[in-house]
């Protein structure tokens, strides 16, 4: 090759390597962007929750205070009461001792009376024995016996009930109720302090509230303007590439599947034969699979020394021949060749990993005539394509068979989730981590959220190769305005949730399902126990009443190996029917 086709060769190396490198920094900063939104929404979500468990506990306090009000108009009374019924006791005690200060003093008159009777009964008998007077006086002495008799009980009596009244203190049940009543009024007062503090807290929250929304319409606005760059980044990385690189591109459709297609421009010959018609300049199109940490490293002249070895060396590139039967379709200026993935070597020999990254090397081999009318002897090598790589895919569960039961009686859980999925194999097992996203059924507490930036970063996960201009006419722009703030954005009744946010939750903030394989079959059940530790994919622990729906992700068993070669697989939460936790 020339020192100007070198010259033009490095260049373009070094301008698209730059874009690619840029591209990279912006990738980074777009799922930054996601994450913080996704965290702001769950900080909003905290928010919302706060005002209604504190509107909640208002209605209690308002109960509350309700009930400590007629509770202090009791205790008023009954200590008014109290007063009343002390000035009565202190009058019964001095009433009781005055009795029993004047039955006293009938008692020593009635027992005086029975000595004076005594003794009369003594005259009479002693000068008037046997005489109808001495019968009558017997019979008065024994009355008047029995008459003092009682009246010393009821003098003993009167003494003792003295005695008990004096023991009576009425000011010790005053003290009691006077401190009922204080701690009533206490009570209230403390009442009155939190439902001050409670409306401040309810201020605070609601001020949060708004403050979370502005910093989640923010951070939509970064994330709007971070994912406009990547989108016109790729569009200026698909322009220069078209200039500078043929149009190189790696279509995967997907990250799974066995096979793959390499599309690049057809290269035309700016002479023309005898009949008018574009000179037929390139003999094959030459394909090089090379390890995208290999990639800086590889160069013409190893391209021509794999090509023209022998042995093993021939196996180490793919051939597409211009001018044999084989020879690809051009459609719109462009050829296209399916690869088997499985079926072809990298340029060190070895057969293609599921999970590494490649790079494709498009060399035109031109034809003798045309390297003699051209009089250069020298064949093209592009620039490395975007990397790729295929892994297998997951399986998630199809959103019909993910179900909630929730509490039976006389159980000891909240609730079960179940759901079906077909595994792609038994001697693999991976692991099904179950998210509750909060479900927004009113309008006013949905989420900011973007259809196409949604998918996106799938496809930076997934169809980072794919030509930008395909990806244009597959999907369009939904362009929509939502409280001011210009962008793609629509409303969402959960937050912005895709395989890329799921993976990076913390594992507090999910439940992993439990399942056994069902050996020969691939298909399993598997449950999520709905426990009063478990959280919404935000940590924050489910409320009875709030709405909640469950996504699955599909990811490996753990082992740096298979986490590598398997793709990750989300659930359609489009599809899933929410539940409310009772």
């Amino acid at each position: 090759m020339g020192k100007f086709n070198n010259s033009l060769s490095d260049a373009a190396k070094s301008l698209l390597n730059e874009q690619v490198l840029e591209q990279r920094k912006l990738n980074v900063e777009l799922e930054a962007s996601v994450l913080s939104l996704f965290y702001k929404q769950g900080a909003r979500v905290n928010e919302c929750n706060e005002i209604t468990e504190s509107e909640k506990a208002d209605e209690l306090l308002m109960k509350l205070k309700s009930q400590l009000t007629d509770t202090n108009e009791i205790t008023k009374h009954l200590k008014e009461s109290t007063n009343e019924i002390q000035t009565s006791v202190e009058a019964s005690i001095n009433s009781v001792a005055i009795m029993a200060s004047n039955i006293q003093r009938a008692a020593n008159a009635i027992l005086k009376l029975a000595a004076d009777v005594g003794s009369i009964h003594n005259i009479v008998n002693a000068s008037d024995s046997g005489s109808d007077i001495l019968n009558e006086i017997d019979t008065i002495n024994s009355l008047i016996k029995k008459t003092a008799f009682n009246a010393q009980i009821s003098s003993q009596r009167s003494m003792e009930t003295s005695v008990l009244a004096a023991q009576i203190a009425p000011e010790v049940v005053v003290t009691h109720v006077e401190k009922i009543h204080l701690e009533a009024v206490k009570m209230l007062g403390d009442a009155n302090k939190n439902e001050s503090l409670l409306s401040e807290k309810v201020a605070n929250n609601k001020s949060n509230l708004l403050k979370a929304l502005s910093e989640e319409k923010t951070l939509g606005g970064r994330l709007q303007h971070t994912f406009v760059n990547c989108k016109g980044h790729l569009n200026t990385y698909d322009n220069i590439n078209k200039t500078v690189n043929f149009g190189l591109n790696v279509i995967t459709k997907g990250m799974s599947g066995n096979t793959f297609t390499i599309a690049f421009n057809n290269v035309e010959s700016s002479f023309y034969n005898t009949t008018k018609a574009p000179f037929n300049d390139v003999k094959d199109y030459v394909l090089f699979f090379v390890k995208d940490k290999d990639k800086s490293a590889f160069n013409i002249v190893k391209a021509q020394e794999l090509l023209h070895a022998k042995g093993d060396g021939k196996k180490r590139f793919t051939i597409i021949e211009m001018d044999g039967k084989n020879k690809p379709v051009s459609t719109d200026g462009k050829i296209k060749k399916e690869i088997e993935f499985d079926e072809v070597l990298d340029t060190d020999g070895e057969t293609l990993i599921r999970g590494n990254d490649y790079v494709v090397f498009l060399m035109i081999e031109f034809t003798d005539d045309y390297k003699k009318m051209r009089n250069d002897y020298s064949d093209v090598l592009s620039a490395p394509s975007l990397a790729f790589s295929m892994k297998y895919k997951l399986n998630s569960p199809e959103a019909r068979s993910i179900k909630v039961m929730l509490k039976q009686p006389g159980s000891t859980i909240d609730g079960i989730l179940t759901f079906e999925v077909n595994q792609i194999s038994t001697a693999f097992t991976p692991e099904y981590r179950c998210y509750f996203l909060p479900y927004a059924l009113d309008k006013q507490n949905r989420f900011l959220t973007e259809s196409e930036m949604a998918t996106f970063m799938h496809d930076l996960e997934e169809q980072n190769n794919k030509n930008i201009s395909e990806v244009k006419k597959e999907k369009a722009l939904n362009m929509s305005l939502l409280n001011g703030l210009d962008g793609l954005y629509e409303l969402s009744p959960i937050p912005i949730f895709n395989s890329v946010v799921a993976n990076k939750v913390p594992v507090s903030n999910y439940s992993v399902a439990q399942y056994k394989n069902a050996a020969p079959s691939t298909f399993i059940t598997a449950t999520v126990k709905i426990q009063a530790n478990t959280t919404d994919s935000f940590g924050h622990p489910l409320i009875k009443g709030q709405t909640y729906l469950p996504v699955i992700l599909t990811t490996s068993d753990g082992t740096d190996k298979t986490a590598k070669q398997y793709a990750i697989s989300l659930s359609d939460p489009v599809q899933t029917k929410p539940f409310v936790i009772k």
